[in-house]
């Protein structure tokens, strides 16, 4: 009782059973984002399998994917668990910490996306009848990552 007594004075939590059970539902929360976003990924991953994007995309792009649609999950259900818990120096510190992951990953898939255009754009050059052909596509390349940054 001392853990929960010490609960009660630092986040000032005025009935114990009330939040005994928002923590339950919390858990539960979490665990329900966990068995959805494992879900949502198979059924994912297995439309993606079936159809032409498994077949031209590379296998590092499509797990980046997938790892992105679970974690969203992820993290709203662990966004709703912490609503539910109603600690607000809790909620405040994680929500802070959880704002950070999506942006990094949509800085990831921008990195993604400007290698992957300098890529096409240098084979589409080198594939093509101009002299110096491979100079000129490492030139587009190191142009298209730079315009990037």
């Amino acid at each position: 009782m001392g853990l929960l007594s010490s609960l009660v004075e630092k986040f000032y939590i005025t009935d114990i059973n009330v939040f005994l059970t928002n923590v339950i539902i919390a858990a539960v929360l979490i665990g329900v984002g966990i068995f959805l976003g494992k879900i949502i990924g198979f059924l994912v991953k297995k439309i993606i399998e079936k159809s032409a994007v498994g077949k031209t995309a590379k296998k590092n792009f499509i797990e980046l994917f997938l790892t992105v649609v679970k974690w969203s999950i992820y993290i709203l259900f662990i966004s709703l668990a912490l609503d539910q818990l109603k600690i607000p120096q809790l909620t405040n510190w994680l929500t802070s910490v959880l704002v950070v992951i999506p942006a990094f990953v949509g800085s990831l898939i921008l990195i993604i996306v400007g290698f992957s255009i300098g890529i096409y754009l240098r084979d589409l050059i080198e594939g093509s009848e101009i002299l110096d052909k491979k100079i000129l596509g490492s030139i587009f390349f190191y142009f298209t990552i730079y315009i990037r940054k």
